[in-house]
């Protein structure tokens, strides 16, 4: 009797502990980087206008700061490969182009580091 609850509580450990890597590689890979890509456009769009021209050129920032208000929809997932990050959405009524950096190197094999490089509209 008692080897059959130790066998019980070694299953039902293992299998939390298998659950438990599972859901930390669906968040890394589905939900990590729209939240950072998505954050970091926010904090983009609400920065002074000179950060802006940083990430796009003058067309691009000029619809930006005119619809700072819109959320970024019907985003892809990564469409890039390697350390680049490419996302497409729909910005307003304008589609959207993000380029961007992935630091995977080190700690951040953890929890990749992801930077905005350019941003384009269509």
């Amino acid at each position: 009797m008692f080897v059959v609850l130790i066998k019980t509580q070694h299953k039902l450990f293992f299998s939390t502990i298998f659950a438990l890597i599972i859901s930390y590689g669906i968040f890394i890979n589905v939900f990590w980087p729209s939240m950072t890509i998505n954050a970091q456009l926010h904090n983009i769009l609400y920065s002074n206008s000179t950060t802006i021209n940083k990430y796009c050129n003058a067309h691009t920032a000029k619809y930006l700061l005119k619809n700072r208000h819109q959320r970024l929809q019907k985003m892809t997932d990564n469409q890039g490969s390697g350390d680049i990050c490419y996302y497409c959405g729909q910005f307003g009524h304008q589609s959207v182009s993000i380029y961007g950096i992935i630091n995977d190197k080190g700690l951040n094999v953890l929890l990749p580091q992801y930077k905005i490089t350019n941003i384009k509209i269509y």
